[in-house]
């Protein structure tokens, strides 16, 4: 079994778990309420998850569809069995490989796993909505869902199976993405796009969501829109945040100089936002390379901070060298991979100072501690997300002071958080240690197998350490 069986596996087993526990919550009443699938009640949406458990069970055995028959256990304990015979179907040895013919045609056990995935979260999220629980379903696992369904369904085979995809913020969190997408309105509280001027006259936008003091998150990319922020694997749900659209980039304007996208030109915009917020003092976070505007601002407001929060930091911005050979220990780790070889040849003509644009391309899985669907997707966006002429003026001659940076953030009075991946050749491990040895009072936490992007590859184990620190 490879590591992409264990995480279709993990991720099944998960969403079965978390709409078991939404099914054992229900009271008598609710049996009968009605739910967003409009010819359904909770019971007979119940009813509907065991069928296409069982279906699917009697699918991977080569068995005929099971015939519905009255008595046995009740619903709830009916689903758990039916949960626990689907489970243990995929689990077999070569199921995820074998392909199976079905009434929709032939697909893969792996496809399968997925097709039922997606229409089990969302009548998970149906079952919430219908009776006022939270949907508290795995992001991961929704994520990866959205990713498979938006290349499975078509336009052309929607009609008598799904209604048109909806309009939904993409800072909505991933579940609510998915059943928009499966045709389901979603009334999302998330996300409401605040704007402001600063002192140049250039508007921004930031994406607010909570109530109360945020985390101002400053995106990477460099200059890529905040939407591929997402929700940080469910992290803006459970705490409030500002993403902002860094200027030229998302819902902000482009500015009349194209000389202040440096990065030390955009400082003044991260001090809007805190005036424009309200708040005396930041709780500050900047992924990649947003991080040189996150700690170019700590430098020169150390006393408007509260917290720094550094996510999988570019060490350029204090003159952090990656060698060749930081990377190739990273590489080398994810031997295991099916994708590894073409990717890793990739890197040796990288290295060598011969690559081609297929080179750079194929070295891109190495940036995702999984390189699944959610990740492809997630990369599917990039070029759409960033402003390319930006991005090139972001560093340029003068942006960086290094040395006075390095000094200004050994002398910074609050705590700092940098979190990294095991898995991330933009900064391994040994270099992020080094970035954390800059402080006065850092923590570095290295998350397990993960890559540049550490909410997508395991949201909860990414979101524990820094809503920990942001509660501390």
């Amino acid at each position: 079994m490879d590591v992409r069986d264990n995480t279709l596996l993990d991720r099944l087993d998960r969403s079965l778990a978390a709409v078991d526990r939404l099914i054992g919550m229900l009271r008598p009443e609710q049996w009968t309420l009605p739910t967003p699938c409009s010819d359904w009640t909770v019971g007979e949406l119940v009813d509907h998850l065991v069928g296409m458990n069982r279906v699917f069970a009697a699918l991977l055995a080569d068995e005929p569809p099971p015939r519905r028959v009255g008595g046995g256990p009740g619903p709830a304990q009916a689903y758990r069995d039916s949960a626990a015979a689907l489970l243990a179907a995929f689990s077999r040895p070569g199921a995820l490989d074998r392909s199976y013919r079905g009434p929709l045609g032939t697909a893969t056990g792996a496809d399968r796993l997925q097709i039922r995935l997606y229409d089990l979260l969302a009548h998970g999220w149906d079952l919430a909505q219908a009776t006022g629980q939270p949907a508290q379903l795995p992001e991961d696992a929704a994520e990866q869902a959205l990713a498979f369904a938006r290349v499975q369904i078509v336009d052309s085979a929607r009609p008598g199976r799904f209604d048109p995809a909806q309009v939904v913020s993409p800072y909505a969190p991933a579940i609510e993405r998915l059943v928009a997408f499966l045709g389901r309105r979603v009334e999302s509280s998330t996300a409401a796009v605040v704007t402001f001027a600063v002192a140049d006259g250039t508007r921004l936008a930031c994406h607010r969501t909570g109530e109360g003091t945020p985390l101002v998150c400053v995106p990477g990319g460099p200059m890529r829109a905040a939407a591929y922020l997402g929700d940080l694997g469910g992290l803006t749900r459970r705490h409030p945040a500002a993403l902002l659209d860094l200027r030229g980039t998302g819902d902000s304007a482009v500015p009349a100089d194209p000389a202040s996208y440096r990065c030390d030109r955009q400082v003044e915009d991260v001090e809007a936002l805190r005036r424009h917020l309200g708040v005396e003092r930041l709780d500050l976070a900047g992924h990649s390379a947003g991080a040189a505007v996150a700690i170019l601002y700590a430098a020169r407001y150390p006393e408007r901070m509260r917290r720094l929060l550094l996510l999988s930091p570019s060490p350029r911005a204090v003159g952090i060298d990656v060698s060749d050979a930081d990377r190739r220990r990273v590489a080398d780790a994810r031997r295991g991979e099916p994708w590894f070889a073409r990717a890793h040849a990739g890197f040796e003509r990288i290295w060598a100072g011969e690559a081609t644009e297929a080179d750079w391309d194929a070295i891109t899985p190495f940036t995702y501690g999984r390189w699944d669907a959610v990740a492809q997707n997630h990369d599917a966006r990039a070029a759409a997300e960033q402003n390319v002429e930006a991005a090139g003026r972001y560093y340029a001659a003068g942006a960086i002071d290094v040395p006075a940076v390095r000094s200004a953030l050994g002398r910074l009075p609050v705590p700092v958080l940098i979190l990294a991946g095991e898995y991330d050749i933009a900064v391994p491990p040994p270099r992020a240690t080094d970035y954390a040895a800059l402080f006065a009072d850092a923590e570095l936490v290295v998350q397990p197998h993960a890559g540049h992007y550490p909410w997508l590859d395991d949201p909860d184990r990414f979101a524990e350490p820094v809503l920990r620190f942001l509660d501390q």
